[in-house]
């Protein structure tokens, strides 16, 4: 019983780790729009705050601060305000709405296919475990 307990455990803490993945709407061939997104969710996971102004995107943790952005066709991931990283080519358009709890992120391809996801983050306000 201690075994399937555990086995249960993996396979739900899996299934919530990579339910964001399949719930995306992004092409299956295209690998480099799974990556842009998957990166985009690992920069949230210790996200503090959220800003889209100017059409830049700015996920603000405690060490980092991640900004996102069209220039040339090009999705452009920048961190701390230095250098960048081309994170997906042939983009006509992104656009991010961002809530309390994360962002609705769409990107337009020059082919014409939409990249659309809801990337969630949870600030911790307090410790849960006192020390």
């Amino acid at each position: 019983m201690i075994i399937t307990l555990l086995l249960f455990s993996l396979w739900a803490l899996a299934a919530a780790k990579f339910s964001s993945l399949l719930l995306t709407d992004v092409p299956a061939p295209d690998t480099e729009a799974r990556l842009f997104v998957q990166q985009m969710e690992e920069d949230m996971q210790t996200a503090q705050s959220l800003t889209y102004e100017k059409q830049r995107f700015y996920i603000e943790s405690r060490q980092n601060t991640y900004e996102y952005f069209m220039s040339n066709g090009r999705v452009v991931r920048r961190v701390d305000n230095e250098g960048f990283e081309i994170m997906l080519q042939g983009a006509s358009a992104f656009f991010v709405e961002t809530g309390d709890y994360g962002a609705d992120v769409e990107v337009i391809l020059n082919d014409g296919q939409y990249i659309q996801s809801f990337l969630s983050y949870h600030t911790a306000t307090k410790k849960l475990f006192p020390s």
